[in-house]
């Protein structure tokens, strides 16, 4: 899962791209700066994670646990 994390957050830079990606079952979210990030969403089925983002805003985790969302 780190050389996942890394790969991704090294093409985020090189591209300049806000870079979404998962099914690691691990959730992560990592500011790149000037407004770029690189967000592993986990996973629906596991950890129950999704990612919500919407236009203008950062791309944020949030933990569905039990038809309750928990916002990270």
């Amino acid at each position: 899962v780190g050389m996942i994390n890394l790969r991704a957050e090294t093409y985020a830079r090189k591209h300049k791209v806000t870079l979404i990606y998962g099914h690691t079952h691990y959730p992560l979210r990592r500011h790149l700066g000037k407004g770029l990030f690189a967000v592993n969403s986990g996973d629906l089925e596991d950890s129950m994670t999704v990612v919500e983002w919407e236009s203008g805003s950062s791309p944020r985790i949030v933990r569905l646990k039990q038809g309750k969302e928990v916002q990270q």
